[in-house]
C-alpha cells in the first residue's frame, strides 16, 4: 500500500486475515473503533510502515502478535485505549521509531516487553493512564529519547528501572504514579531541558537522579506526601528556569539543592508542611534571589548552630562553628582547661576555658612594670625601660640598669655587716677593696659622685649608697675633701645618706696610675635582715652619673671556700663577705 490503510469503525470486524499478503505501507496505519476486533494476525507479512501507526479503541484486542515482523515505524506509534489488551509482544522486532510513541489508557496491559529492541524515540514518549501497567522494563534498551517523556497516571506502577539506560531527554514528566517509590530507573539520567514531579504519592525520594547535574529549564516538585528529602539532586549545579516546590507534607529539608548555584526564574517553595522556613530563607540566599512565593513552610527549625543565638538544645551560640573558643562547632560549652587561647611569646600567659562561661577569658600576659614589652619575668631590666633589652657585659642586667656595664672585678674585696641583729638604726657597714684597671684612669669623685650597690641572691637590694657629688660644705658640713696632692679624696657627712652616716676614702696614686683603693664606713644603718639570700653582690660605680660607665668594679662572693664567700657569724651578728 502506497499510502494510508485504514481500518476504521467497523463494529462487527472480527479479523483482518485477508491482508495477510501485505508487507508494507507508505504513509499510515489506522486501526481504530473496531470493537470486536480480536487480533490483527492478518498483518503478520507487514515490514514497514512509513508513516504513523494508531492502533486505537478496539476494545477486543488482545495483543499485538500480527505486527511481529514490523521493523520500522517511520513518524509516531500510537497505542491507546485498548481496554482488552494486555501484551504488546507482537512489537519485538521494532527497533526504531521515526517519530514519538505513546502507550496511553490501555487497562489490561502490565507490561511494555514488547518493545524490547526499541533503542530511540526521534519525538515523545508517552506513557500515561495504564492502569495496570506495572513495570516499564520493555523500554531497557532504549538509550534516547529526542522528545518530551511523560510517565502519568499509571496507577499500578511501582518502578521505574526499565529506563535504566535512558541517558538524554528534554522534559521529563513523572506525574500521578500512586504506587511509585522511587526514581531508580533514572540514575543513568545526566541531563534535561525541565523536570516535573508531580503526584507521585509513595515517592520518599530522589535518589534516582543522583547523576543529574543540570537542568536548562524549570523545576517543579510538588505534591508528594511521603517525600522526606530531595537529596538525589545534589549534583545539579544550576536551575535555567523557574524552580518550585510546594505541598510536599513530609519534606523537612533542602539540603539535596546545596550543591546549586543559580536559578534563572522566579523561585516558589510554599505549603511544605515540615520544612523549616529558615532553611527556604537560606536557601534564596544561597542562589542570590528572592522568592516569589515562600510561605507556608512551617516545620519545626532546629536549633541553627553558628546563628549567634542560643537556642533549645544549644548551650551556647558564638556566631561560629570553631572548636577551641569554649563554644564548640556543635555549639556545647567546652570543657575545664580547654585551651582557647594558646600563649603567643613567652610573656603571654595562655588561656583556657572554665567549663562554665562560652567564652575565652582576656587576653593575659605576665607583668611588664617597665613597659618595654619585655614582661619582668624575662626582662634584663624589669624596673627600667630597655626595649632592646641590651646587655653589654651579658652579666644578665641590661645596660639601662646595670652600674657597672664595661667594668673589672674587684681584687681582694671585702664587706661586712656588723650589728646585724641589733635595735633599729645601728647597723655598720664596711668595704674595701683594690681596683686595678686594664689602663690609666682619672677620678673626680667631687663632680661625679660615687655609688656602692649591694644586691643579694635574688637581686634584692640590700644597701644602696650614692654619695652625691660636690665639694665640702662648711655649713653643711657634708661633701668631698680632695687631698692637695690629688691622690686621696673623702667624703664626710653628719647627714645620713641613703639610710647610713657615711665616710668613703678613695685613694689613687699617680705612681699607678691604674689603680683605685676603695674604703668605705657607715654606721647608724638600718640594712640587717636576718632572711637575706646568700651569696651577696657588691657594685662600685666611681662614675653613677654615666649609665655605661667603665670605671667600675663588681665583687662576688659564690663560695664555698676557698672562692669568695659570704657567711653570717654564729651568734648571727655579723655578715661578712670576703
Amino acid at each position: 500500500v502506497g499510502g494510508c490503510q485504514r481500518i476504521n469503525s467497523n463494529d462487527t470486524l472480527a479479523n483482518i486475515d485477508g491482508l495477510s499478503a501485505l508487507t508494507s505501507i507508505g504513509a499510515c496505519l489506522q486501526i481504530e473503533n473496531s470493537d470486536e476486533l480480536a487480533n490483527i494476525d492478518g498483518l503478520s507479512a507487514l515490514t514497514s510502515i512509513g508513516g504513523l501507526v494508531s492502533i486505537r479503541e478496539n476494545g477486543a484486542l488482545i495483543n499485538m502478535d500480527g505486527l511481529s515482523a514490523l521493523t520500522s515505524v517511520g513518524e509516531f506509534l500510537f497505542i491507546f485505549n485498548n481496554d482488552a489488551l494486555t501484551n504488546i509482544d507482537g512489537l519485538s522486532a521494532l527497533a526504531s521509531l521515526g517519530g514519538g510513541l505513546t502507550v496511553s489508557s490501555n487497562d489490561m496491559l502490565v507490561d511494555l516487553d514488547g518493545l524490547l529492541g526499541l533503542t530511540s524515540v526521534s519525538g515523545n514518549l508517552r506513557i500515561d493512564f495504564n492502569s495496570a501497567l506495572i513495570s516499564l522494563d520493555g523500554l531497557l534498551g532504549l538509550t534516547s529519547v529526542s522528545g518530551n517523556l511523560r510517565i502519568d497516571f499509571n496507577s499500578a506502577l511501582i518502578s521505574l528501572e526499565g529506563l535504566s539506560g535512558l541517558t538524554s531527554v528534554d522534559s521529563l514528566t513523572v506525574s500521578r504514579n500512586f504506587e511509585l517509590t522511587s526514581l531508580d530507573g533514572l540514575s543513568a539520567l545526566t541531563s534535561v531541558d525541565s523536570l516535573t514531579l508531580s503526584r507521585n504519592f509513595e515517592l520518599t525520594s530522589l535518589d534516582g537522579l543522583s547523576a543529574l547535574t543540570s537542568i536548562s529549564g524549570d523545576l517543579e516538585i510538588e505534591g508528594h506526601p511521603e517525600l522526606v528529602n530531595i537529596d538525589g539532586l545534589a549534583s545539579v549545579t544550576e536551575v535555567g528556569g523557574s524552580l518550585s516546590i510546594h505541598d510536599d507534607a513530609s519534606l523537612s529539608s533542602l539540603g539535596g539543592l546545596s550543591g546549586l548555584i543559580a536559578v534563572g526564574g522566579p523561585i516558589s517553595i510554599y505549603n511544605n508542611l515540615r520544612l523549616c522556613q529558615n532553611f527556604v530563607d537560606d536557601f534564596l540566599e544561597q542562589v542570590g534571589k528572592d522568592g516569589e512565593r515562600f510561605d507556608n513552610n512551617d516545620g519545626y527549625c532546629p536549633p541553627v548552630c553558628g546563628d549567634g543565638i542560643v537556642e533549645t538544645g544549644e548551650s551556647c551560640d558564638d556566631a561560629n562553628t570553631t572548636d577551641g573558643d569554649c563554644c564548640s562547632s556543635s555549639c556545647e560549652i567546652e570543657p575545664t582547661g580547654t585551651v582557647c587561647g594558646p600563649a603567643a611569646d613567652i610573656c603571654d600567659i595562655e588561656e583556657v576555658c572554665d567549663g562554665i562561661s562560652p567564652a575565652c577569658p582576656d587576653d593575659e600576659r605576665l607583668p611588664d612594670t617597665d613597659t618595654d614589652g619585655t614582661c619582668d619575668a624575662y626582662d634584663v631590666c624589669p624596673d627600667d625601660a630597655n626595649p632592646s633589652q641590651a646587655d653589654t657585659d651579658e652579666d644578665g642586667r641590661g645596660d639601662a640598669c646595670d652600674p657597672c656595664t664595661g667594668g673589672i672585678d674587684a681584687s681582694k674585696p671585702l664587706l661586712r655587716g656588723t650589728n646585724f641583729t641589733a635595735a633599729t638604726g645601728n647597723d655598720k657597714l664596711k668595704y674595701k677593696a683594690k681596683l686595678v684597671f686594664d689602663g690609666t684612669v682619672s677620678i673626680s669623685p667631687q663632680a661625679q659622685g660615687f655609688r656602692l650597690l649591694v644586691e643579694d641572691a635574688n637581686d634584692d637590694i640590700l644597701i644602696d649608697l650614692e654619695i652625691p657629688a660636690g665639694l665640702y660644705d662648711p655649713i653643711t658640713r657634708s661633701g668631698w675633701i680632695p687631698a692637695t696632692n690629688g691622690k686621696k679624696f673623702q667624703y664626710i657627712t653628719k647627714t645620713p645618706v641613703d639610710g647610713l652616716l657615711p665616710k668613703v676614702i678613695l685613694k689613687w696614686n699617680p705612681r699607678r696610675p691604674n689603680e683605685v683603693l676603695v674604703n668605705v664606713n657607715g654606721k647608724s644603718g638600718n640594712f640587717a635582715d636576718p632572711n637575706v639570700a646568700l651569696p651577696l653582690k657588691a657594685t662600685i660605680s666611681l662614675d653613677p652619673t654615666d649609665a655605661m660607665t667603665s670605671l667600675c668594679a663588681e665583687a662576688e662572693f659564690p663560695g664555698p671556700k676557698p672562692l669568695p664567700h659570704c657567711r653570717i657569724s654564729g651568734n648571727g651578728v655579723a655578715l661578712i663577705c670576703r
